[in-house]
């Protein structure tokens, strides 16, 4: 099967390959990262549920929409970031919580790479904060059969910024497995 992960689902498909990775045939690891959240980096994300659960989610929420879309798109496109803290905004307090407690402790999947065997994309935008164009090399790197496509003007959320480049990077990739 070919399997892919964006974002957290990145996370979770790493840890899903270190036990059962001879079922994939190709992976695709987007506007994610293997590397372990920082000391700093756990406690932001700490420090985002206390202020969730203290003040409700609207300021957390501010704050996460200049993280995941580029500033183009946050100077440029009022409507997808309305869009995408909406999406945000439908989730409750607990399951935001969850989430980001579950980030905080997801270990470090960089040993795993270099066992990666099936062809892999990697993509990632130009201006993605949350999980750089560094990482992203990094992964690229690692993975032999790895290609990497950088996403420009475009931040974390590559598929909805630039859905037509990201699509494209995707169904080529997808072509090349036949």
């Amino acid at each position: 099967a070919v399997f892919g992960g964006f974002s957290m689902g990145g996370y979770v498909l790493l840890r899903y390959l270190a036990r059962h990775a001879d079922r994939a045939k190709a992976i695709l690891l987007l506007d994610t990262r293997a590397e372990a959240d920082t000391p700093e980096g756990q406690q932001r994300r700490y420090d985002g549920i206390a202020r969730i659960e203290r003040e409700g989610p609207a300021g957390y929420l501010d704050d996460f929409v200049k993280l995941v879309v580029s500033t183009k798109t946050l100077e440029s496109r009022p409507d997808l970031v309305k869009a995408v803290r909406a999406l945000m905004e439908s989730r409750r307090i607990a399951s935001l919580a969850a989430g980001l407690r579950a980030m905080a402790q997801r270990p470090d999947s960089t040993p795993l790479l270099s066992s990666i065997s099936v062809p892999t994309l990697i993509v990632v935008g130009e201006d993605d904060k949350a999980t750089p164009v560094s990482s992203a090399r990094t992964m690229q790197a690692a993975i032999r059969s790895s290609r990497l496509v950088i996403i420009p003007e475009a931040g974390h959320v590559s598929n909805l910024e630039q859905p037509e480049r990201f699509n494209a990077a995707l169904l080529e990739f997808l072509q090349t497995l036949r």
